[in-house]
């Protein structure tokens, strides 16, 4: 009867102890993959008509070739929020120089304000503005202050933005200027 009992511990205890084993190793690692954080994006932008963007403002750069305003590029730095810079070259005084930089569309159903605002990496005194629909948005001044505008754009609207740069007296090397656009 010994004989039974010992035959039985191994056929008893064997299945016991491999997944004791076995439960050792896989709960520590199901709970390493249950606390990893998920970085997957959402492929599923527009469920119940959410949108991917609280905003809906898209801008995209026009391109156009000049003369002054050159190697100009749109960065878009999160869901928003944008930067638009351009390399503005030596220029005449008392002329104003502008050019179409980029179009703004509001793909909404709502009105959307924009906060912009500019600066430049010379201490040279340019005016630097925005022209949208004959309205100016000045936002350096000849005497370098820096102005914050708020420019509202109907529901489903698309405006084009023209950056434009005067100075009274002869700039003589290249300043870049640079764009802060955000929606709000």
């Amino acid at each position: 009867m010994s004989e039974t009992k010992k035959n039985l511990l191994p056929q008893v205890f064997e299945p016991l102890a491999i997944v004791v084993i076995l439960g050792l190793f896989l709960i520590p690692t199901l709970t390493v993959i249950n606390l990893s954080p998920i970085t997957q994006e959402n492929k599923h932008d527009n469920v119940l008509g959410a949108t991917s963007s609280p905003h809906s403002i898209g801008i995209e750069m026009l391109n156009e070739n000049d003369e002054i305003f050159v190697s100009d590029t749109l960065r878009k730095k999160r869901d928003g929020e944008y930067v638009y810079s351009a390399e503005v070259g030596p220029r005449k005084g008392e002329k104003e120089y502008s050019k179409p930089a980029f179009r703004i569309t509001n793909r909404s159903s709502s009105k959307q304000k924009l906060v912009v605002d500019g600066y430049a990496d010379s201490t040279s005194p340019s005016n630097f503005s925005l022209k949208i629909d004959g309205i100016w948005y000045v936002l350096r001044d000849g005497s370098r202050k820096m102005y914050e505008r708020e420019i509202v754009l109907e529901s489903n609207a698309t405006k084009t933005v023209y950056i434009s740069t005067y100075s009274d007296s002869n700039i003589l090397f290249k300043e870049v200027f640079t764009v802060n656009i955000s929606a709000r």
